[in-house]
Order: C-alpha cells, then structure tokens, then sequence
C-alpha cells in the first residue's frame, strides 16, 4: 500500500526488538528526501535486519544521497542491495553514494540506479554516462551472438557454439563483462549484467 507522508515508527515497529524486517519495497511511494532521512535510523540499527530495500520512483533528490552514503559506510548497515533507481539523484548524488561504497564497512553488493529520473527527461545525458565495455563470451548465454570484438550483442534463435563454462549463463539470455566475473562483496556493483529484451 503506498505511503503519503514520510514513513513512522508505526511502520518500522519500534516495538519490535530487533527489527526483523528483511526486505522493504517502497517503491512508487512519495517518500522524498525526508523519509530517507527518518528510514536512516532504522538502517543503522546494529540490530536491524534489513538487506534490501527498494525505493524506486520514490521523488528522490540528490539531497538524501549524503544521507544514503552515511548508512552504506555504517558499520552496523547489514543493507545488501540498495534500488534508488529512477530518481533525480544527479552527479552530486551520485558522487556522495560513490564515498559510501568506497567504505570498508560497506555491506552493499547491488547497487541499482538503473534509468535515473534525469535520464528520463534530457535524453542525450545518456552520452554523459556511457562506457566502453567489452563482453565476457564465456558466460554469454547461447542464444547471444557477440559481435565487434565482443563490445556489441545480438539475441538470435539460433544456438551459438560456445565453449562449456561453469559460470555461463543457461536460463537468461545474458553476458557479464570479463572484469565482473570474478569480483564479490563491494567490488560487485560495478559488475555490468546485460538481458535481452526478446
């Protein structure tokens, strides 16, 4: 059920020792900035149990990222995957979540901020972001044909004969970068996971 207003202790349960809630999606909630600030103490709590939490299309600015990059660098955060995508976090935002990460403390391993709201409206900062990469073929999924030195992908029908590997993907037509395959732990946000839409 979405929520109006910034988010209470009645929702948190601060009855509840310990806070058992694991996984939190407020999504499509009008939550701003100022319910990231009031969820922050929850995300801190050395007791709280937390690992993921959605708050996508949330009306986020890059005002809550100091605030979201203090929670990832907290020692007691036992938050593993973060979704704030679809906001307006802008380059400063990004910057202040980016300190976060770099924190040894930092328990995140997914990081999305897939399609940010910016995006949404000014689409030729899509060049602004954009990355060389190339494609591991060794865990492309059969049914992806890499083509220009493994930096471009096409989805075929037709199966590719590529060697056996154990970490190639069977179900999902996907790829990872080479430099992702062996990454973990706060490393793994910058792995690069492309799907084809077929």
């Amino acid at each position: 059920m979405p929520v109006s207003s910034p988010p209470t202790d009645a929702i948190w349960g601060t009855e509840v020792p310990g806070w058992a809630l694991k996984h939190l999606d407020l999504s499509f909630n009008r939550l701003n900035d100022s319910g990231v600030v009031l969820l922050s103490a929850r995300l801190e709590d050395p007791h709280g149990k937390l690992e993921k939490l959605r708050m996508s299309w949330c009306f986020l600015t890059e005002t809550c990222c100091y605030t979201l990059g203090s929670v990832l660098g907290s020692n007691s955060s036992p938050l593993r995957e973060l979704d704030v995508s679809n906001n307006d976090l802008q380059d400063s935002g990004m910057k202040m979540l980016s300190a976060g990460l770099g924190n040894p403390h930092c328990k995140l391993e997914i990081l999305s901020l897939n399609q940010n709201e910016e995006l949404w409206f000014k689409p030729e900062l899509l060049k602004k972001y954009a990355t060389e990469i190339t494609l591991d073929p060794n865990t492309a999924n059969k049914y992806i044909l890499l083509i220009e030195e493994n930096r471009k992908l096409t989805c075929v029908d037709e199966e590719q004969t590529y060697p056996d590997d154990p970490q190639r993907f069977e179900e999902m037509p996907q790829t990872q970068t080479p430099e992702s395959r062996n990454v973990s732990g706060l490393a793994r946000w910058h792995s690069v996971l492309l799907q084809c839409l077929l």
